[in-house]
């Protein structure tokens, strides 16, 4: 009797054991997804583009739901955020988000990312499109989601898509779509400084016979974005096995087979290094097939700020017209050219399907280690290397035309080609056409011919005049003790930046609660009398205030207006030292002046009328 009792006493021992391991690690786990959903909040209430009106988690033994009830303002996003949404082209004021999550946990979790809990959520199609879906298998969700909050806080979520092999139909219009296996799958960190982006697609396939066919097979894309230095960092590799477009109509088809990019990023000893290249192993436009197109290149010693300066000067040429503000690409190329950096373009070569029909070669070098002193225009030019190489069949080339070009216009481009022919730096041998270029220590040579000088050529064309070591950064306004960029067409004075002001220091969080100031809008000075500045009206000669703006980190909006019993004007001098005024952008006859993404440094304001009489006003000054 005693050894049938310890024969059952150990498996029901063992089974007792093994249940409270089990109850106790959902337990454990359960109040270790609590944590990580209040550290969430505590990250959301510390965003500025974010306004968390619920966010509680009711918390249960295998899961919980959660609550939330959010207010979004895209534009004033930062950091990865921004850096997704900018180019996306978000304008919208505010996004509410609300809804309700029911969340899963446990130690048997695993899917795309083991963690402490997961949330699966199918998009059902809804039954009006499935009109024009009239194909879709059964009630399968037309997206899948699976979302696992991991043990350190990161969050991994897969998006995939049903596949579909039918029609889409509006009214009398008939499409065909085939979607197999496309997926995304993005992986981040809690406070976004690490991102993975992976997309993936088998296949994607949209046409039809009167308009022709789309088709993407075999991509895979993987990027890596994080947070080093200050700055934004990645790495990408894409991979596509075919990208076609045909337009029977039109007699065209386009193919590329083989695409690859690849790119790295790295931070070493406070500079940013970047290596790229691509590749295709063959492009076929109607009957002519392309092959051999390569690249790789490299950019060595950015030192990191003259790279946030770059990262800001392409945001900056995309939302505003750099023409407005050449300057600021002055700047720009002047931090790159002090810091001695290394560019090179290793390798881009395009041939045909056989290197004696089409071979078109480029490298390009430039070492700014050694040669370069401060930035100066010949010293840049002198570290620039070119060399690069053309050779074709003339056989090849009439083969191309009369593949590529409609008939119409294969006559004039033959007669284009003769007159090339003919130009002495091209070199003519039976059924050869060659021609090479080469840049070295600011002599340009073509075909071993002297053409001239790199220097001269810029003379001619009123660049060489550009110092970047003379040039002055757009957040260090100099002060000119005896300015002449403000003239007078009379005896009258102009406005003069150089004079005190109201010393006002703030930064971009101290004005994202607007700051307001008393000040008497008017003066003696007749801007009209002033021939180099913008508008009309009347102000005082210094300035009313000098604000010192710093800690834009987020690119914030800066705006400064008026409010005032009478039609005030605003004469802004900003960092470059660049004149602004408005009179009315205010309504109510006030003026203001918003500044995207305004950079850091000294901003001049004065408060003006726009005719003599002077008045109370309030000036604002706040960011967006």
């Amino acid at each position: 009797m005693t050894l049938t009792n310890n024969k059952l006493f150990l498996p029901l021992a063992a089974l007792l054991g093994v249940s409270a391991l089990y109850v106790g690690s959902v337990a454990v786990i359960g109040g270790r997804v609590a944590e990580q959903v209040d550290q969430y909040q505590s990250m959301l209430l510390a965003r500025d583009d974010v306004s968390v009106l619920k966010f509680d988690y009711e918390r249960r033994f295998f899961g919980g739901q959660l609550v939330y009830e959010l207010a979004w303002r895209p534009l004033q996003a930062s950091g990865v955020a921004a850096q997704i949404l900018e180019p996306l082209g978000f304008y919208d004021e505010k996004i509410n988000l609300a809804g309700q999550f029911d969340i899963r946990h446990g130690p048997w979790l695993g899917g795309i990312n083991t963690g402490l809990a997961r949330l699966d959520l199918a998009v059902p199609l809804p039954d009006q499109m499935r009109d024009f879906l009239p194909q879709y298998p059964g009630k399968l969700p037309v997206l899948s989601l699976q979302s696992t909050l991991g043990f350190t806080g990161q969050i991994a979520t897969g998006l995939s898509v049903q596949d579909y092999d039918g029609r889409i139909v509006e009214g009398s219009e008939t499409l065909d779509l085939q979607i197999d296996d496309v997926a995304v799958t993005l992986v981040t960190n809690r406070d976004l400084t690490q991102v993975q982006l992976e997309m993936r697609a088998q296949q994607l396939e949209l046409g039809a016979a009167e308009m022709g066919t789309f088709r993407m097979a075999g991509l895979r894309a993987l990027s890596e974005f994080w947070l080093d230095s200050g700055i934004w960092m990645a790495n990408t590799d894409v991979d596509l096995g075919e990208l076609g477009l045909a337009v029977p109509q039109q007699d065209m088809r386009f193919v590329m087979n083989d695409y690859s990019i690849n790119s790295r990023s790295e931070v070493l000893n406070d500079t940013v290094d970047n290596t790229a290249s691509f590749a295709i192993e063959e492009v076929i436009f109607n009957d002519q097939v392309i092959g051999g197109i390569a690249m790789e290149s490299s950019m060595r010693g950015i030192h990191v700020d003259s790279y946030k300066a770059l990262q800001q000067l392409w945001a900056d040429t995309s939302a505003t017209d750099m023409s407005a503000d050449p300057q600021r690409l002055t700047d720009a190329l002047s931090k790159l050219a002090t810091d001695k950096i290394s560019f090179n373009v290793e390798r881009l070569s395009l041939s045909l399907p056989s290197d004696d029909d089409i071979l078109a070669t480029l490298s390009v070098n430039y070492d700014g280690s050694e040669q370069v002193d401060g930035g100066a225009i010949d010293d840049v030019i002198n570290a620039i290397t070119v060399e690069s190489s053309l050779q074709a069949s003339l056989s090849a080339i009439n083969r191309a035309i009369d593949n590529t070009i409609p008939a119409d216009q294969q006559a004039s481009v033959r007669t284009m080609l003769d007159e090339f022919y003919e130009l002495p730096y091209v070199t003519v041998n039976n059924d050869s056409v060659s021609s090479t270029l080469n840049v070295q220590r600011g002599e340009i040579l073509i075909n071993g011919q002297a053409l001239g000088d790199a220097t001269e050529f810029l003379a001619s064309v009123d660049l060489a005049d550009f110092n970047p070591a003379s040039s002055t950064p757009a957040d260090l306004k100099q002060v000119d003790p005896a300015p002449a960029a403000v003239k007078s067409k009379g005896a009258a004075t102009c406005p003069d930046f150089n004079l005190a002001g109201r010393d006002l220091s703030y930064s971009s969080d101290d004005l994202y609660s607007p700051q307001t100031f008393e000040v008497v809008a008017g003066g003696p000075v007749d801007l009209g009398l002033c021939s180099e500045l913008p508008g009309q009206g009347y102000v005082m000669e210094a300035p009313d205030f000098k604000l010192n703006f710093s800690g834009n980190s987020a690119a914030r909006e800066l705006e400064i207006r008026v409010d005032s019993d009478c039609d005030s004007i605003l004469l802004l001098n900003d960092t470059s030292g660049t004149w602004q005024h408005d009179d009315d952008s205010n309504g109510s006859l006030d003026a203001k002046i918003r500044l995207p993404k305004a950079v850091n440094g000294v901003y001049d304001i004065w408060v003006g009328t726009l005719t003599t009489d002077t008045c109370d006003a309030t000036l604002t000054i706040e960011t967006f």
